[in-house]
């Protein structure tokens, strides 16, 4: 039957099949619950359904669950990194109760695609920190960076095509066009002030951020933050 195109892109992006690393990683979004017996965690991927496993019997609760939608959103959410980050805050903690998750998703609004950066409670709850609209055409995010006050978006080259024969064809990297710059995003967490948005001329391709600093320029007066960001990253996507 007839699905339409965004059911025939969301069928195509998480089968098994054509998306050749399902799942890539393996997160525990209650790091507070310490005993295995309430304890769940989830294998994700660079789309939003995830699987619940049982942490004490290692049996799958749950397969290929959809996120709760994040409060913010106002589109359809296509993708997500597979690597969320803890807050790297002092006070992660909330209420002793939980800590928060950040991750990058891409959304399919009325206006065109958008990056959303995303906190997700050890409770469940998902919302919207801030969200960048896209120009020139479906980013993809593999991961990010993040440190106690900042998130560090890079936007690599890579655009996804929406024509389901050419991801039918190539599969899903491979059927992915180009543009001619990285672009680089800094949100301020607590604010959800873009603080900055630059292109560059260098086209960074990569799958992992490494690493991610905050240097106070001058302690004792109003020097500014310099952001630092390491990334396992390539000059060609052939190499990803």
């Amino acid at each position: 039957p007839k699905l339409g195109l965004v059911r025939t892109i969301q069928a195509l992006i998480n089968s098994a099949t054509i998306f050749d690393n399902t799942p890539v990683n393996i997160w525990d979004y209650q790091p507070h619950v310490k005993e295995s017996k309430r304890k769940t965690i989830a294998a994700l991927t660079d789309a939003p359904p995830r699987t619940k496993i049982d942490l004490n019997t290692m049996d799958t609760m749950c397969s290929s669950t959809m996120n709760p939608l994040a409060s913010g959103a106002k589109g359809y959410e296509l993708l997500e990194t597979a690597h969320p980050i803890y807050s790297q805050a002092k006070m992660a903690a909330v209420d002793g109760e939980g800590v928060d998750t950040y991750n990058v998703a891409v959304e399919l609004g009325l206006q065109g695609p958008s990056i959303n950066l995303v906190r997700e409670t050890s409770q469940g709850d998902r919302s919207v920190i801030a969200s960048i609209s896209s120009t020139d055409g479906i980013p993809y995010t593999h991961s990010f960076g993040l440190s106690s006050n900042y998130a560090v978006i890079v936007l690599q080259p890579l655009r996804l095509d929406p024509s389901p024969d050419r991801l039918m064809e190539l599969g899903f990297l491979r059927a992915m066009s180009h543009v001619d710059q990285t672009r680089i995003v800094v949100v301020e967490l607590t604010s959800g002030d873009v603080v900055l948005d630059k292109l560059i001329d260098e086209k960074v391709y990569f799958y992992h951020s490494i690493s991610q600093a905050e240097i106070v320029n001058n302690p004792e007066g109003e020097g500014g933050v310099t952001v630092s960001l390491r990334l396992c990253a390539y000059k060609t996507p052939d190499q990803i």
